[in-house]
């Protein structure tokens, strides 16, 4: 399974709806290790971004909303965009950046049990671990 992380924005006519101030407003979820204020730098995805942001010379500001609310919030052009770690429920109005931070989940399992990952369903009644402290979660 992958996951890739994106940034999702939206532009209304053109990307001068940003404010003139430099100033971009994204809303964050916690999702480890990706983004968590309790992380150094808040997560690995959200120093890369901003960092993005802060070379080219924007100040960064985010909020915390979950997905449905921030799409909402970015639809109504209260805010100017969110980052989450897939593509699941694309929307036409959205642009997506390319993905910057890909990561796989590998799954290991006994010879003796062996079975084919072929999508959620597939792990229906297995009993699934993780290595303390790498957030994996539902």
């Amino acid at each position: 399974m992958r996951k890739l992380l994106l940034i999702h924005l939206l532009f209304p006519l053109s990307a001068l709806s940003f404010s003139s101030d430099k100033t971009v407003t994204l809303s964050v979820f916690n999702i480890d290790p990706f983004y968590n204020k309790d992380l150094p730098n808040n997560g690995l995805a959200f120093n890369i971004i901003h960092e993005a942001f802060e070379r080219s010379g924007w100040t960064l500001n985010t909020v915390e909303y979950p997905t449905l609310r921030a799409s909402r919030e970015v639809t109504a052009g209260l805010i100017d965009g969110f980052f989450m770690a897939t593509i699941n429920f694309p929307n036409p109005i959205f642009v997506y950046s390319d993905p910057y931070l890909v990561s796989n989940l590998i799954l290991v399992g006994s010879q003796s049990n062996p079975f084919n990952y072929e999508g959620l369903h597939s792990l229906n009644g297995l009993l699934l671990g993780s290595i303390l402290g790498w957030g994996l979660s539902n």
